[in-house]
């Protein structure tokens, strides 16, 4: 089916809703697809991208859903509840293990109420037992949200997924994506497994350092936090994400993370904490004092907070930098320069999940210990 069943798409640059099967029988669906081009050459063929394509369910743009199911690729990691238990075992006098068991409990969910819904925060568990030399018991973690109300895949997913993205991608303090993703709509029971493009990332073997700024155990009061986090992404959207993406390019630092990074940095004062100060430079020193940090612990003295500014003032408005600072100064700190506005960002959320000043301080020097913020 293509559009409302007028016929083949007659120009490039339309949108249609593409319903169709794999060759095993699962229903398929890209919903507000675009025409990129159409060709003829004997046969008419259509080349047509989507933002998502739905495996499960044909559905439209005017299909409302009540649930979906996000997974990252560092979400289990941040909130390593996996309900297994140490093993016990036997050692005889030769220092042979004779015997060995280990025992899995489902580990309680963590539910937190916010504006959209319920979210819930539960492990899984896959056991392998077969006729085999090895078995295994692997655990995962799901963040699920039943909404009030039916709503638009893309409400949920910008309104539930994204926020959590964002808040793992500020956790981990490196580059995450949503590895999986899947919506219930009300009147049926079959999922729809939602795919996006984007940057595939394979979550890594969990490390005992964790080189995580904070962890979920972290968190002083986990629902109040979680619902902190929603209502600053939803009153600042899309301050968040945008930081999240500058993080996301990992070790990529240029004149464009930059310019995200300040302008993430100035919305988030004005937006969130109501900083409307005349220059960038006082409300970045108004979030210094909100974070109440020594200038060291982020590098925002007031020298750097200057050059920060002036960056901003050079590379987003082309104009000469400003506070006394030469361009060359501008274009050779530019590392260095957005190290320190992320770790004021990361200060900043650090408190307003709840964190005292003193423990803010402690996560940021143990996360920068090995690579102090100059």
């Amino acid at each position: 089916m293509i559009g409302p069943l007028t016929g083949w798409p007659r120009q490039p640059g339309g949108k249609v809703t593409v319903h169709g099967e794999t060759v095993n029988g699962t229903h398929v669906a890209l919903v507000d697809a675009l025409v990129v081009a159409t060709s003829f050459d004997g046969r008419a063929f259509a080349s047509i991208s989507g933002p998502a394509l739905l495996l499960g369910q044909q559905a439209t743009r005017t299909t409302r859903w009540r649930r979906i199911v996000v997974r990252t690729a560092n979400l289990h990691e941040w909130l390593p509840e996996t309900g297994l238990a140490p093993p016990d075992y036997t050692v005889d006098k030769r220092g042979r293990v004779t015997r060995l068991t280990t025992t899995w409990e489902l580990p309680p969910t963590r539910e937190v109420k916010l504006r959209l819904g319920t979210l819930a925060i539960s492990p899984t568990m896959a056991t392998e037992v077969s006729y085999a030399p090895s078995w295994s018991i692997r655990t995962n973690l799901d963040a699920l949200l039943v909404a009030k109300r039916p709503v638009s895949l893309d409400e949920l997913h910008g309104s539930f997924a994204l926020p959590i993205l964002s808040l793992l991608v500020f956790a981990s303090d490196r580059p995450d994506t949503i590895v999986s993703e899947a919506a219930l709509a009300p009147s049926s029971d079959t999922r729809a497994r939602v795919l996006r493009r984007g940057e595939e990332i394979i979550p890594r073997e969990w490390r005992p350092d964790s080189a995580y700024l904070f962890t979920g155990l972290d968190l002083p009061d986990f629902e109040a936090a979680i619902k902190k986090w929603f209502e600053i992404f939803s009153a600042t959207r899309p301050v968040l994400g945008t930081f999240a993406e500058t993080i996301n390019m990992g070790s990529v630092y240029s004149p464009e993370r930059l310019g995200k990074l300040v302008t993430s940095l100035e919305s988030y004062a004005r937006r969130w904490h109501r900083i409307n100060r005349p220059s960038l430079l006082e409300a970045l020193e108004a979030l210094r004092a909100y974070a109440h940090l020594p200038a060291g612990i982020t590098g925002s003295t007031r020298r750097n907070l200057k050059l920060l500014a002036a960056s901003r003032h050079y590379y987003a408005h082309l104009n000469k930098p400003n506070y006394g600072f030469a361009p060359r100064v501008i274009e050779n700190n530019v590392f260095e320069t957005t190290r320190r506005a992320t770790a004021l960002m990361q200060a900043c959320l650090l408190r307003d999940l709840g964190f005292s000043a003193k423990v803010a301080r402690g996560l940021l020097e143990d996360h920068y210990a090995g690579w102090p913020i100059p």
